[in-house]
This record gives C-alpha cells, structure tokens and sequence, in this order.
C-alpha cells in the first residue's frame, strides 16, 4: 500500500568555516533571481499540475518496487487525465486508496499492476492468469513480455557449485576448486537435482504455495563439456543441451514434440558465461549472456483443473567433458495465489466494461481485486515515469515498471 508523499528536501550542508565569497553585484543579483524563476516556477508548476510523487510503504509490488514502513522507493506519477497512452495489460498504475474500503485513511493510493481490462473475463489458475476477451471465447494463458518475465524472477536458493538442497543422482565426478565444482562426465552422465520445493515466498520469506514457472541461472567456469539444464512442469519436461557447432550445436528438447529450437552454429561456452533458461507462461527461453539463444512457446490448452500441484525439479547435467559451475541459482516467476473474495474459489469473473482488474506482483502480501473486485477506470490518478529515490534505484521508467 502506498501514498501520496511531499517531494525531498535537500539535506542541509554541514558547518565548516570557509572563504566567504564575493557578494555579488546588484546586476548579478537580478539575472540569478531571473534565473531562479526560470528554472524553479516551472518545476513547481509541473510538479503541481503534472507529476505527482509517491512513495511505497509494503513489499505488494516486490520484487520490481521495494517498500517498508518507514519508505521505500520513492516514485514520480503522470497524472491520468495528461496520459494520452490507452491502459494496457501489465501496466503499472497508482489508483485512489478509496478503492479499498478497508485501507487505513493515512494510506491515499495503491500501485498495483493492470491483469484485465474492461469486459474481459478473468480466473487465477496454477498460479496464472487467465483472460478471455468476452464471456464466451475460450480462456488463454496471460503470457508476459520477455522483458517482464526477466525483472520479475524471483531468486529462490543461490549459491557456489551445488550447496544443498542440490543432491547429485548417478555417476559422474565432482571435485571442488578455487574456480567452483567441477562436473565431469562418466560413462553415463550424473545430474544434479535441486531437491527443495520451489514456493512463492521471497528470500528469507518462506512460501506457501508450489510454483509452476521456474529458471535456471548458472555462471560457468573453465571446461570442455556440454551444458545441460532440465526444468520441469507437470508432465512437460523441457531440456536445453548447449554444445559447441562440432558436437551438434545447441537445442531446446521437449519430451512430447523432440527438438523444439535449435541453434547448429552456437560456438559453445565459455569461462565466465552465463546461461539462464526459464520456463514461464508456457514460454520456454534459453539466454548466454543475456542474448536470447533458444525460444519455444507451447501450443494454447486449457488452463490446469483446480487444485493441480505442479511437480517442479529443475536439474542439470555435463556430459563430453567437464564443465566447472562458479554459481548457480533457481528462481521463480511472480504467483499469483487465491486471497480475498478468491480464497478457496475458482469460479471466473467479468471485468465489467470501464473497469480494470488490478493484481500485486507479490500476491501473497498484496490487497487488490482478489479483495475489493474491479476498480473504475477513473479511480487511476497515474503512472509512474520514474524513481527518484533511493539514489542507487533511480531512473526512467516505462508503461510496466521497468528502466526503458
């Protein structure tokens, strides 16, 4: 929960005993007051009639905004009715605190993320959204931009090498070194198992809830040998092989349809690079350094029956040679839980026309619709278009929260 806040002031300066400069001429005196008015009457009519500042007091919106009792970051808003851009899923929006009844009246404002919008019909399944245009299309799978999905993974376990809750399953070799654990290759490959739960919490927060959607980050050392990373949901297994053009290149497997993307030119791996491959809104992504190397998207399906429990067991192994891991991490894409009016149910809801329904990235600590329902498009007093503070934070932002 958020609310409106009065803009910084400047500390004051420390006392010290300094030269006191020359006092200005009467003509100097008036061009810095002219000056003066040019700069500051402005920034004072635009932050009055343009822009208003918000600061975020909870961790709802965790973990793209931080929050805290005592503030968190501090943003800049775009007032509504001077936003000529049409309000789109996945935008982030300040709304009136009004539209939560049970909001104490010290907090003036919201910022929340746009899940649908007007006439659309929405139901919360596996920890997804679902949306359909109208009340009678079928249900699709909300997919987030790439973009989103890779500010909004959530760190679950990291660690050097393979600290537990890493279990290692078959034959194989690890040995530890300054550069991390190396893996080498037996006859037949062993694989590592991240043997924990993966849960929606957030770290040092313990989740309640398994998580479906998960990631894979690794920063590779020295070696030889092929990457392979296996993540999980369901019955769905997906495996990406990352090998150098000689050995086959890299591919993206899925146990169902084989070989779903391939890159036969990829020059393999090396000291220092870093994989990261997820699997989020049935989208499958394999990055090296950020680049995208590998990308598949399953077919459309029906959302899960309620009360499905993902089986989620991300894994990887080496195989034709040795490979050393310098740090590897499991993450989880943002979950969205049954609260509210949503608790225990599953039923689908319409967004009547000239309304949004609104969702905290970090659901569990998050009051939105799943309480108080759709909002009217007019209680939306903003966007944010930038952080302010803190100062390491600080930035432009775009329509969903993030730097441009």
């Amino acid at each position: 929960m958020d609310r409106p806040e009065p803009g910084p002031t400047l500390p004051a300066l420390p006392p010290g005993r300094t030269a006191a400069p020359p006092a200005p001429s009467a003509a100097r005196r008036r061009r810095l007051l002219l000056l003066g008015a040019v700069v500051l009457l402005p920034a004072l009519f635009v932050r009055g009639c343009v822009l208003d500042t918000f600061v975020i007091r909870s961790s709802s919106m965790a973990p793209l905004f931080e929050g805290a009792a005592d503030g968190g970051d501090h943003l800049l808003v775009l007032r509504d009715g001077l936003d000529a851009r049409p309000l789109r899923r996945w935008d982030v929006v300040v709304v009136e605190g009004a539209v939560d009844q049970e909001l104490p009246p010290e907090f003036g404002a919201l910022l929340k993320r746009v899940g649908a919008l007007g006439g659309e019909r929405v139901v919360l399944r596996g920890g997804d959204l679902w949306v359909a245009p109208d009340d009678v299309a079928p249900l699709a799978l909300a997919r987030k931009p790439d973009d989103l999905v890779r500010r909004l993974l959530v760190t679950v376990h990291e660690s050097p090498g393979l600290s537990a809750p890493w279990t290692w399953e078959g034959p194989g070799e690890r040995s530890e070194g300054p550069e991390g654990v190396t893996l080498r290759a037996g006859a037949t490959p062993g694989r590592a198992l991240f043997a924990e739960p993966v849960t929606d919490g957030l770290p040092g927060e313990p989740g309640e809830n398994a998580v479906a959607d998960t990631a894979l980050r690794v920063e590779l050392g020295g070696g030889d040998g092929v990457l392979e990373l296996q993540l999980r949901e369901g019955a769905d297994v997906f495996r990406a092989r990352l090998a150098p053009a000689a050995r086959g290149g890299a591919a993206l497997h899925h146990n169902l349809a084989g070989v779903v993307a391939a890159a036969p030119d990829f020059p393999g791996l090396r000291a220092g690079d870093e994989v990261l491959a997820w699997n989020v809104d049935d989208g499958v992504r394999v990055f090296v350094n950020g680049a995208l190397l590998l990308s598949w998207d399953q077919p459309p399906h029906d959302p899960p029956h309620p009360g499905d429990a993902p089986r989620n067991d991300p894994s990887l192994l080496v195989s034709d040679g040795a490979l050393t891991v310098r740090r590897l991490a499991v993450l989880r894409d943002l979950h969205y839980t049954g609260e509210g009016g949503w608790k225990g149910g599953d039923e689908f809801r319409l967004v009547p026309s000239g309304q949004l329904f609104l969702l905290g990235d970090h659901s569990r600590r998050s009051r939105d619709s799943r309480y108080f329902g759709p909002v009217p498009e007019a209680a939306v007093l903003g966007r944010p278009v930038a952080r302010y503070a803190p100062w390491a934070r600080a930035g432009r932002l775009d329509r969903r929260g993030l730097p441009p």
